[in-house]
């Protein structure tokens, strides 16, 4: 069972972390190259929705390997707290942007001032994802530890 619960936490992980690097590094650059700016500005607006809800399922995962592990940490568990409290900010500035994109005003300044807001809180839930990752290796091979000791 350890072993299919690491395996489903770190697909999950993995799908939103290298989702979310290879889009930003590769897809959207191209996409800018080959499809230019307004068309590919439709196609992020798709794509962060799916990374966004893909973000909040990942807590689910990474909570159950957490209680599940003889390895539990606070700071797993504070890491694990700032990826979520990313996630309602990140989405409330997604609906801001689709409605800016659609013509409505906004009280928040220009589109590229809410984007770049976006943007760095994404950033900073990237990192978090990151130092998780860090997090949970080591919490793996200490939990290792522990069960080799009581083999």
């Amino acid at each position: 069972m350890i072993l299919f619960r690491r395996f489903f936490v770190l697909a999950v992980l993995m799908f939103w972390l290298g989702g979310l690097t290879f889009y930003g590094a590769v897809v959207i650059p191209i996409g800018r190259l080959t499809i230019g700016q307004p068309s590919q500005s439709l196609v992020t607006r798709q794509v962060a929705w799916v990374l966004n809800l893909s973000a909040a399922v990942l807590l689910l995962p990474l909570a159950w390997d957490q209680l599940s592990s003889l390895a539990r940490s606070r700071r797993r568990w504070l890491v694990w707290l700032g990826f979520g409290l990313c996630i309602p900010p990140l989405h409330w500035l997604h609906m801001q942007m689709s409605a800016m994109m659609d013509g409505a005003p906004s009280p928040f300044g220009t589109f590229y001032t809410v984007h770049r807001l976006y943007l760095w809180l994404n950033m900073l839930q990237w990192g978090l994802a990151v130092v998780y990752l860090a997090l949970m290796l080591r919490a793996w091979r200490r939990e290792d530890g522990e069960l080799s000791k009581t083999s």
